[in-house]
């Protein structure tokens, strides 16, 4: 029986690249439509502290991306994850393995980056062709149009490149309408591929510190992210973990011992964030 990691209602299962693969391709086999998720630290942070997301991730196939999740997970299930399957590096996998002809659709990034990632799919995986695409950078009022856009190309695969949450509830939004297979929340996949972005060397990401080299490059806007947002990832995985063991006994905890449920879990988040920091210290030190 597979290990499953809980957060509250999102269910992350262990599984290997190759397990995960198989998995995608059972869903193009079959006549459901399913979305995709991939969950880092980033992702687990928002997921608590906006319901709206929790819930649309918690209908989706959520993957597991990072060393922090894999932490998380040692620490709940004993056992971290047997592949990082970071969509960066999962979804051309995908693209690459996938002996179907797959018949997809881009959305997100800039309209300049989003068309040469059409024509880079089609180059480097010429089974399978881009029936239509369309930047990320449309407003509500453009949303149903899109939609039916994407609905009468019928593709089976849709890569959905505009960030979460934003990506993940316009996905669980329209899973209806959409008339697509297999929809998948891609992140920053578009500028990796039109090479608009750099990725990491690849010591860097063997090392497990690719997060190291996009803050490097990014700093003003990935700054608040690493620092405060790992004593947020901290935070809403012990919160998360308390509700599984014991459902919302710990909201009890809380309104009645205040002074101490925030001693408690501050430390709690303070010590698991040094964890993190020490972890990828001790990966880059001993990395070959």
């Amino acid at each position: 029986m597979k290990r499953i990691f809980k957060l509250g209602p999102i269910r992350i299962e262990h599984l290997t690249v190759d397990e995960a693969l198989r998995h995608i391709e059972s869903i193009l086999d079959g006549q459901d439509h399913r979305q995709v998720a991939f969950c880092n630290a980033h992702t687990a942070s928002n997921a608590f502290f906006d319901v709206g997301f929790r819930k649309a991730l918690s209908n989706m196939l959520v993957l597991n991306d990072g060393v922090a999740l894999d932490i998380a997970s040692k620490l709940a299930t004993g056992a971290t994850f047997p592949g990082n399957l970071n969509g960066t590096d999962f979804v051309p996998k995908f693209l690459a393995t996938s002996e179907r002809g797959l018949r997809i659709y881009l959305l997100g990034a800039k309209p300049d980056v989003v068309e040469r990632v059409a024509a880079q799919i089609e180059t480097l995986y010429p089974r399978h062709r881009v029936v239509g695409f369309h930047h990320g950078y449309f407003s509500a009022a453009e949303e149903a149009d899109i939609v039916a856009e994407i609905a009468d190309h019928a593709p089976d695969v849709l890569l959905v490149a505009m960030g979460n949450p934003r990506q993940e509830l316009f996905m669980d939004t329209h899973r209806d309408a959409l008339n697509s297979k297999l929809a998948v929340g891609v992140g920053a996949l578009f500028d990796f591929l039109s090479e608009t972005v750099p990725r990491a060397p690849e010591w860097v990401r063997r090392a497990r510190m690719e997060w190291l080299f996009r803050l490097s490059r990014e700093p003003r806007r990935l700054a608040r992210r690493y620092t405060l947002g790992a004593f947020a990832f901290a935070f809403a995985i012990v919160c998360f973990q308390l509700q599984n063991a014991s459902g919302l006994q710990w909201l009890w905890r809380k309104a009645l011992e205040p002074r101490r449920t925030v001693y408690r879990y501050g430390v709690g988040a303070f010590t698991f964030a040094l964890a993190i920091v020490f972890f990828h210290l001790h990966k880059a030190i001993n990395s070959p």
